[in-house]
């Protein structure tokens, strides 16, 4: 019996990893933002990375320096628009995958030895009961959260780090104090 909880997990622990038609036969590897590691590994390889924020831009930018052959980004509704390399292009929503040739929405198709997912997180909290369970998207300010941080229902309940603000790291510090 406690009487706080404060729930300190944040949005960054679930990948949103969305399936796509030829995934299980393609012949690369994939692989979500998180679980990124080492540009290195995508030497001399030919990458498409899904989605255009944050990580996109920034796994994208490492592999580039670290030498891959080439970088594709497929976006969903609009292109990151950054003056890019000549290696690197933008591309509509991916379709399917067959084998190593990745399609798009624009019917145009592209070479790839590896997928990288760049397509956010899921807010997921197995441990709390459904009356207890903050139930949202990757949002600037989630609702039902006084200051952000304080569940309305029961104000004996805290979250911290749910937002997705461009600060992310200084917001969760802030809210901690």
């Amino acid at each position: 019996v406690f009487d706080y909880v404060v729930v300190c997990s944040g949005h960054f622990s679930t990948p949103n990893v969305p399936e796509y038609p030829g995934f299980a036969n393609f012949g690369g590897r994939v692989l979500h933002a998180h679980d990124f590691r080492d540009a290195l590994e995508f030497k001399d390889k030919d990458i498409l990375v899904v989605g255009s924020s944050y990580s996109a831009e920034d796994i994208g930018s490492q592999c580039y320096k670290y030498g891959a052959r080439s970088i594709t980004s497929s976006y969903r509704s609009a292109p990151m628009g950054y003056k890019w390399p000549e290696n690197w292009e933008e591309k509509p929503a991916l379709t399917h995958v067959d084998e190593n040739v990745a399609y798009f929405v624009d019917g145009t198709s592209k070479h790839i030895d590896a997928i990288i997912l760049c397509t956010g997180y899921i807010h997921h909290f197995p441990f709390l009961n459904d009356d207890l369970r903050l139930v949202t998207d990757n949002r600037l300010w989630p609702l039902n959260l006084y200051k952000g941080v304080v569940w309305e229902d029961n104000p004996k309940l805290f979250y911290i780090g749910m937002q997705d603000q461009w600060y992310s790291f200084n917001m969760f510090d802030a809210q901690a104090w």
